[in-house]
């Protein structure tokens, strides 16, 4: 009953507060007349204001609600309106039409409403439009004469727009502006068979271009209208759209606990910060800010778990109301732990609180480590992981071989809200302890710290103790010094050259140990592999039978559809990150613990085989493209260390940060047209030859900055670089790019023939930019894709075409060519035309085949056969990827192998890197069998403690 009241009261408000455009002139009424709002519509059908019509919604019903204002959402896809017509407006001898929209994204010949042909020849009685950014009016009996205005619309502003024909004059206004005119043609009209109205697409042939953006409002009337109409039709609502605002960075949402998150984004001119949202589209919760600033952080403090919030960055414009998107953000991905709320200690206070109190601050200010899981050795009473739970976001396991300690340990922790949701204690041997490798980020005592025993072993420790930053902390304070010498914690110290170790005797004697990275380990951080696109992490661990390390979080659910050819998941650092949709997550590579999420609506890519990941990982940090600029997270924390943003550039149209690489100190990025990334939204599978899946994504200008200051390094400019050749390896940049006056003068993003003749490959020097030289070639065969790997000092171009593979192979330190080879494919669906190579040593992988790199020679065709749509990856032995299930090949013994139950998704989604193999979630969406949809991570047998079997 309340949402029914509220319901009524918003639509009087409307109807009272903003007079529509009838309303506005009455005198003149309309024959059709729509009003693109919530109450009109029932489902899929949507009724005009005087319920005289009704027409169908193609597409997602969506509605984006303003103040007291409301409009329908195109999404440039799918959404548009058909209704049959009224008769008299098929060829009517006069006519006027107007709207109120708002366009996102300029097409060559969009629509906002108009009569059109339901079949061939497609023909347009008459269209309200737009082309490129301007808008149109192609009137009745049009003999090509199109009005154009002189605006040139800003995405995401609002605009009245009318058209006009009375017989001998045709007429255009914007915001009740006239801006174009043409004489009426002078042959008497014809009605067209077959004609429907459509509002929000229009057609180009036989294909229907839908409009993206969003409209408020389509009046049709059988008379002209005159131009004072139109200024009050205008007036009368200029106030309520709000302007757009620029919105420089963000928005980003990040829970901080279970009942709260903080929004924060980056606006050009300092204003209030204001953040509109709720569970329904019309935003009714309001949490606002009024100190100006242009760096915005708002805290939202009544978030219900398990929803879908929409919400809305808004702000002011010379004292006029801006508003940005409508964005969503997700609770269900609230992965931070549940509230304590913990009143009273267990424990008596007595001579040991401050023990316990001073050493879990030192434990974790000395280490860093406040999350994942922490392993105490012997458990006493509980009381240093009840003082660690409290101070910390950690699930702390502790054992004791003592059971007596288990049991006071037990019934002490049982009075806390800790036991059971942060603490567990266990009954077991210290000397073989009951875990699995590589689980705990940090290990203590509390047997150590309270009396000096600790009846461990150090191998058993360092075996669960995670690599890549996990860390020991062991001692004793000056308060409790007994027993413990220098000697017995030496014992405690690591040799291995990749750990720190250290004593410390600062207020006590205390041993601490931080593990490096196992050797022999590899890295994943970029699309394929390494910025040489090999698609091999130069892994020595990743090999044999393999064990379940962790699985869990992230499912399905914040992932995108696995049909576009999504971003790769990327691990460095002893952390696996990962690209949901519009959400990021980075976890702990050795046991899945969820560090930090984020969701971030502005950043999306897809179709990896025509551009490149907008993601790539350092040691220390992620880098995301977002827009023109990219951002930096700390790898552990999440938080936002540096925006880079492009150079500055001459650009005549918008721009966008296309290819993204992180070698060494450098950040390499490349300028694209703006909106030229796929986004890969309505599950696109991008595998067929059409032009709108294989159009290269392609950019005009190569920079380099300082990865941690943004400071500008260098540009290159030369011809259109087809972005999914960029490849960094032995201090230089390597490319194909086309010199085609086609393709130079062409203001398109994504290019097809274009870029097919006039080929180069070129090399730059990473340090400086220099062109160190270029070589003339004809790649025109890979059509279908093209890509470019280096290793051992060799270039491989692989691409497709018309059935077949084609390889061709460069000397890398002139370009000279080496060798080429065509190859029929084995199958042309399912991923099977755009397969990405692999590079292992000397051998290039393509499709089933190996060749030595150097001389051409094909080595092997055991590859075996794979049953899905995803590519290869590989460590230095083995190969994984989707056959059926999570597949694997292993290149010594020549055996394939199935993780059964789980698959991964329809490109690359298994990475073998830490000394794991990594798979994430990335099938959701899919609808074959097999769907058990989990991240997981797997660990080679070979690296685990063998426990032979009971006798």
């Amino acid at each position: 009953m309340q949402k029914i009241a509220m319901k009524l009261a918003y639509t009087l408000l409307f109807l009272v507060g903003f007079p529509s455009i009838v309303t506005a002139q009455a005198a003149d009424k309309p024959v059709m007349h729509w009003l693109l709002q919530p109450e009109y519509v029932d489902h899929l059908t949507i009724k005009d204001a005087a319920a005289a019509h009704a027409g169908q919604i193609n597409g997602i019903v969506s509605h984006w609600h303003g103040n007291n204002i409301a409009a329908l959402e195109f999404d440039g896809l799918h959404n548009r309106i058909v209704a049959e017509p009224v008769k008299s407006l098929s060829a009517p001898p006069t006519l006027s039409v107007s709207a109120w929209v708002t366009i996102d994204k300029p097409a060559d010949h969009g629509g906002i409403a108009g009569l059109i042909q339901k079949e061939k020849p497609f023909a347009t009685a008459w269209l309200l439009g737009y082309q490129g950014d301007q808008f149109t009016f192609s009137g009745p009996a049009s003999t090509g004469k199109t009005l154009m205005s002189r605006t040139r619309f800003q995405p995401g502003r609002w605009y009245h727009v009318a058209a006009t024909d009375d017989g001998i004059t045709q007429k255009l206004f914007v915001n009740g502006q006239q801006e174009a005119s043409a004489e009426s043609p002078t042959e008497k009209n014809v009605a067209l068979p077959g004609l429907q109205f459509v509002i929000g697409a229009a057609r180009d042939g036989d294909q229907i271009v839908h409009m993206h953006g969003m409209i408020h409002e389509i009046a049709i009337y059988e008379q002209a209208i005159d131009a004072a109409a139109f200024q009050g039709q205008y007036d009368s609502k200029a106030t309520a759209f709000p302007a757009p605002l620029e919105i420089t960075v963000g928005p980003h949402v990040e829970f901080l606990s279970r009942t709260s998150a903080v929004v924060e984004w980056e606006t050009a001119q300092p204003m209030p910060s204001v953040v509109a949202y709720g569970i329904d589209k019309q935003l009714g919760h309001r949490v606002a800010d009024a100190q100006p600033t242009t760096q915005h952080r708002v805290t939202l403090d009544d978030i219900a778990p398990d929803s879908i919030y929409s919400f809305q960055i808004r702000g002011t414009d010379n004292e006029q109301e801006t508003a940005g998107k409508t964005h969503v953000f997700d609770s269900h991905f609230n992965y931070t732990l549940p509230t304590v709320v913990d009143d009273q200690s267990p424990y008596p206070h007595d001579e040991l609180t401050e023990l316990y109190e001073s050493f879990a601050e030192r434990i974790l200010k000395e280490t860093g480590v406040t999350q994942g899981y922490c392993l105490v050795l012997g458990v006493e009473q509980g009381r240093l992981a009840y003082e660690l739970a409290k101070r910390s976001n950690l699930k702390i396991v502790a054992v004791d071989d003592n059971p007596a300690n288990v049991a006071a340990a037990r019934a002490a922790l049982g009075e806390t809200p800790y036991y059971g949701l942060r603490i567990s204690i266990h009954e077991g041997s210290l000397s073989d302890l009951p875990y699995g490798e590589y689980f705990a980020n940090l290990v203590v005592s509390d047997s150590l710290l309270r009396r000096g025993k600790l009846a461990a072993d150090p191998g058993e420790m360092y075996r669960v103790l995670s690599p890549s930053g996990g860390t020991a902390y062991l001692g004793q304070s000056d308060k409790r010094r007994v027993k413990v010498t220098q000697t017995d914690l030496k014992k405690w110290l690591s040799e291995d050259p990749n750990d720190e170790s250290r004593i410390d005797e600062n207020g006590g004697l205390f041993a601490s140990v931080r593990r490096g990275p196992l050797t022999g380990a590899g890295q994943w951080t970029h699309q394929y592999g390494q910025a040489d696109n090999a698609s091999c992490s130069q892994d020595f661990l990743v090999r044999g039978k393999m064990n379940v390390q962790w699985w869990g979080r992230p499912g399905p659910r914040p992932m995108p559809d696995r049909g576009p050819r999504n971003p790769a998941p990327l691990s460095a650092g002893g952390r696996l990150y990962i690209q949901g949709d519009r959400v990021l997550f980075s976890l702990n590579a050795y046991n899945g613990t969820v560090l930090w999420s984020k969701q971030v609506p502005a950043i999306r890519r897809a179709n990896m085989p025509r551009d490149c990941s907008n993601m790539v990982a350092a040691d220390d940090a992620l880098y995301v493209v977002e827009g023109d600029h990219v951002l930096k997270f700390d790898g552990q924390t999440g938080k936002p260390a540096v925006v880079m943003q492009l150079p500055d550039s001459d650009e005549a149209v918008p721009v966008d940060w296309g290819y993204l690489a992180c070698v060494g100190d450098t950040l390499l990025g490349s300028v694209q047209k703006s909106g030229a990334g796929y986004l890969g939204d309505f599950g696109e599978w991008y595998d067929k030859s059409e032009p709108t899946s294989i159009a290269k994504v392609t950019s005009r200008r190569l920079f380099a900055l300082d990865r941690n200051t943004g400071a500008a390094q260098w540009n290159y400019q030369g011809g259109v670089i087809i972005n999914s050749t960029l490849t960094v390896a032995d201090g230089r940049v390597y490319f194909v790019e086309s010199r085609n006056p086609a393709a130079l003068d062409s203001n398109a993003g994504r290019l097809v023939d274009e870029v097919q003749t006039g080929q180069f490959l070129v090399a730059v020097d990473l340090q400086t930019g220099e062109k160190l030289w270029e070589q003339p070639t004809d790649l025109s065969d890979a059509s279908r894709v093209i890509y470019l790997v280096h290793t051992d000092d060799t270039l491989a171009v692989t691409g497709s075409s018309n059935g077949k593979y084609h390889i061709w192979a460069f000397n890398n330190k002139e370009g000279k060519p080496l060798w080429k080879e065509s190859f029929a494919m084995k199958k042309d669906d399912h991923g099977g035309a755009i397969q990405h190579p692999v590079a292992v040593g000397s051998t290039l992988y393509c499709e089933l085949r190996g060749y030595n790199l150097r001389t051409g020679k094909l080595e092997r065709t055991d590859l075996p056969q794979r049953r899905g749509c995803g590519t290869m990856a590989a460590s230095n032995y083995a190969f994984f990827y989707r056959h059926r299930f999570h597949g694997m090949w292993d290149l010594e013994t020549n055996t394939q192998s199935e993780f059964q139950g789980i698959r991964g998704g329809c490109w690359l989604g298994q990475i073998p890197a830490a000394g794991l193999m990594l798979a994430p979630e990335s099938s959701a969406g899919c609808s074959c069998t097999h769907s058990i949809q989990i991240s997981v991570g797997y660990i080679p047998s070979a690296m685990t403690k063998q426990t032979p079997p009971s006798q």
